[in-house]
């Protein structure tokens, strides 16, 4: 069964979205404290519908956890225009040079020699696998179109060469946090609010 999709932004919504950055803290015998990080940073978004579904929204919520629930609770999420990059690029770009590790990526594709073409706390997304990335600094392109970008997490797959790079219209692979949705329904008016809890998937080993 394919992985299904979260297609119920017909209705009036809310995105909550928390960015967690899983670390340590220590304090040594002198009383300095240090931070260690130990985990991969990743997105929990909560998602509540608000108002009175119709009756097919309300089928379409109940089939969409069940087949989610058919696939280890996994599922696709497409983020909203609110998650489109704010840098200046319109270009379609793509990754230049395979890329196995590390947190610079080389992209090309952008219009030469502009600056701000992605901002820092830009998301971007690779073709081969869903992790969200976040642009670490501002992005200017060089007299080529090329640019190195610094992201956040490092990368958890291999990109390819020729690799498309999204930076609007992306989409989450997400897991389903609870194993039930929360649905408050009152039958005097038929209005509710359905909360949806997410976690982004991080394991692409």
């Amino acid at each position: 069964m394919a992985i299904p999709v979260f297609t119920l932004y017909d209705s009036c919504y809310q995105i909550e979205e928390t960015l967690i950055s899983p670390e340590s803290q220590t304090t040594t015998p002198t009383g300095i404290v240090k931070t260690a990080r130990f985990g991969i940073n990743h997105y929990l978004f909560k998602i509540t519908l608000i108002g009175a579904l119709t009756l097919e929204q309300r089928s379409k919520l109940r089939s969409f956890f069940l087949d989610s629930k058919a696939n280890s609770s996994k599922a696709y999420l497409p983020l909203t225009s609110l998650y489109n990059a704010s840098g200046s690029n319109s270009n379609a770009i793509a990754v230049k040079t395979e890329h196995s590790s590390g947190n610079q990526v080389k992209i090309d594709g952008f219009s030469n020699s502009t600056n701000g073409v992605l901002k820092a706390g830009d998301i971007i997304q690779f073709t081969n696998h869903k992790k969200l990335y976040t642009v670490k600094e501002d992005v200017n392109s060089s007299n080529t179109g090329e640019a190195t970008i610094k992201i956040d997490p490092p990368l958890l797959a291999t990109v390819l060469d020729n690799e498309v790079v999204s930076h609007s219209d992306l989409q989450a692979h997400v897991t389903l946090l609870d194993n039930n949705i929360k649905t408050t329904l009152n039958i005097g008016n038929m209005a509710s609010s359905n909360v949806i809890k997410f976690r982004e998937i991080v394991d692409y080993g």
